[in-house]
């Protein structure tokens, strides 16, 4: 009798097992429709409400929320510090070394860069640029971000910066770097010079193409093309204490001709009300920050407030917080937000660009034998701890252009053998053997090659690592002399 009772009682406990193994599935599956269903009806409750509110919206307010949802917006929160913004340019444009960000903005709930160029066969092609906005809007912020990104892609024998700042303490951040064209201005007595400089440097550039029958920059030989000079003049109304009503006649006649002759101006200012339109038809890209009011919504992008609008942007005097900016590129309008960064942040990023050990020898920069060490300017390499462009990973295929990149002169060393040091380089590297020293001086300074593309070449041996602390230790020893023969 107990045993009989035992194996029922056995008997079912696996049925009552196999019941539950059976019906927790079932059970898990019921569940989750109960869920989905409550989710569809709060979505559908969520939908009628939003429709009823979009149908009581009169026209011009659909008109505006439909262009809400259909353009990009200022991303809220950019990515902090300054290598997102590099290594997003460094990905657009591998092979554009003057790229230069624009700002970043959502798009479809993503993060993206909008991006420009300062060489005039890109089709993002952005010309002379005039940024401007409120007091500690963050203006300075963006130009900062733009100058550091062309100097960390680029060498001295590609690109040359020459900042004017009568204020003086966001010019005296770039003092001794060897990109520097001239050391910063930063006292208004310094600006007649400068204004002088400039007008000598125009003049030798356009000579320069017609000596070579050619019409703009791009189109000049390769071993004669000198390098672009990105001028930065923080603050315009200063150089109105020295020019006075001269001023704006002598931005037009600088501006009009700067791009032919590879030079790129950056002009900062709070506000373009007051000024002319005649020089102001030579930007190319204005940034404007926020404004007080609607009447300086056109003066600084070149548009009224309704077609700002109309193009998806965010008019100046509408943008939500500072670091946000709307940017005009020729006829395209885009709204989008900068990163934040703090002095201490923007020393750290300057500090490891390549510095000059010497006084810098004042010259036109004309042409590219005005290299460093030919005139005296020694430089040491980048800070090996810098994500460089070329050593950030490129997981996306570029959407730059394809062009040779700045003044290098060649892409092998044997494409050029018109020196004995150039015919040396090519015979090491058809070898397989190891530069000198003086080789990768050569390179980096006369032929504006840098120490990842050294590093690349065949050149050297180890990982690349050690490739380039050697590049490293050779440029910074002592000078010797590098130029060609």
């Amino acid at each position: 009798m107990n045993e009989t009772w035992l194996e029922g009682l056995g008997l079912f406990q696996w049925l009552s097992f196999a019941l539950l193994v059976a019906a927790w599935p079932v059970y898990e599956v019921l569940k989750l429709r109960r869920r989905a269903r409550r989710a569809e009806e709060r979505a559908a409750q969520l939908a009628q409400d939003y429709q009823h509110r979009f149908d009581t919206l009169d026209a011009v307010q659909r008109q505006a929320l439909e262009k809400l949802l259909q353009h990009p917006q200022p991303l809220r929160t950019p990515p902090a510090g300054f290598a997102p913004t590099l290594r997003a340019v460094a990905d657009y444009h591998r092979e554009d070394p003057y790229a230069i960000l624009i700002g970043w903005q959502n798009s479809d709930g993503v993060a993206d860069l909008v991006t420009g160029s300062l060489h005039g066969d890109s089709p993002y092609f952005v010309g002379n640029v005039q940024v401007t906005g409120m007091t500690r809007w963050g203006k300075n912020i963006w130009e900062f971000l733009t100058t550091t990104t062309l100097c960390y892609r680029t060498t001295p024998a590609q690109l040359r910066i020459f900042c004017i700042d009568g204020k003086g303490p966001d010019g005296a951040l770039w003092r001794g770097l060897a990109h520097n064209w001239r050391e910063p201005i930063t006292h208004e007595e310094d600006i007649p010079g400068a204004i002088t400089a400039l007008e000598a440097l125009r003049g030798e550039r356009m000579r320069l193409l017609e000596q070579h029958s050619v019409t703009k920059w791009e189109e000049l030989p390769s071993q004669s093309r000198p390098p672009i000079i990105w001028v930065v003049i923080n603050e315009l109304s200063l150089l109105e204490k020295v020019l006075g009503r001269e001023l704006e006649s002598w931005l037009t006649r600088e501006l009009s001709s700067a791009l032919a002759g590879g030079i790129r101006y950056c002009i900062l200012m709070q506000d373009a009300s007051n000024w002319e339109t005649g020089w102001r038809r030579q930007i190319g890209l204005a940034i404007a920050g926020g404004q007080v009011s609607r009447d300086a919504d056109k003066p600084n992008l070149g548009m009224s407030t309704a077609e700002i609008k109309d193009r998806g942007g965010i008019p100046p005097s509408e943008l939500p917080e500072r670091g946000c900016f709307t940017a005009r590129f020729y006829r395209d309008v885009v709204s989008v937000s900068i990163s934040y960064l703090t002095v201490e942040e923007r020393k750290a990023v300057i500090a490891r660009l390549p510095r000059a050990l010497a006084a810098q020898a004042q010259v036109s920069s004309l042409l590219p034998h005005t290299a460093p060490d030919s005139q005296g300017l020694a430089t040491v390499p980048y800070d090996r701890t810098v994500a460089c462009a070329a050593d950030i990973p490129a997981d996306r295929t570029s959407v730059g252009t394809r062009y040779g990149s700045g003044t290098a002169p060649y892409e092998r060393p044997d494409q050029r053998t018109t020196t004995p040091m150039d015919k040396a380089i090519a015979d090491v590297l058809a070898e397989g053997s190891t530069l000198t020293d003086n080789q990768i001086k050569f390179l980096h300074r006369e032929r504006g090659w840098s120490p990842n593309r050294i590093a690349l070449s065949g050149g050297l041996r180890g990982q690349k690592q050690a490739r380039l602390e050697r590049i490293a230790l050779a440029l910074a020893a002592p000078s010797m002399e590098v130029t060609a023969p």
